[in-house]
């Protein structure tokens, strides 16, 4: 399994998890990309790679058109911090 926590969440999650699950790849966004890369950027590029789920406290993916569609078009697994519902 492979968790990949965006740049609204700490990335000290990532570390506290990785050290109780070692088996898993848990990362934060700052471990992968630029600081300053777009959402489109890290979802095209985890879909790409294949096996991603990720943890997002932006809930501007799963209302925002591109990064909606982004996000649909790349099959990732996410879970919305704050979201009432997602529908993909």
């Amino acid at each position: 399994m492979k968790l990949f926590f965006d740049h609204n969440l700490s990335p000290k999650l990532p570390s506290a998890l990785q050290a109780l699950y070692r088996d898993y790849t848990v990362v934060h966004l700052t471990d992968m990309f630029d600081k300053d890369a777009t959402d489109i950027e890290w979802i095209t590029a985890l879909g790409e790679e294949g096996g991603w789920a990720i943890m997002s406290g932006d809930m501007r993916i799963t209302r925002n058109h591109a990064e909606r569609a982004a996000f649909k078009a790349a099959g990732i697994v996410g879970f919305f911090y704050g979201a009432s519902s997602f529908k993909a």
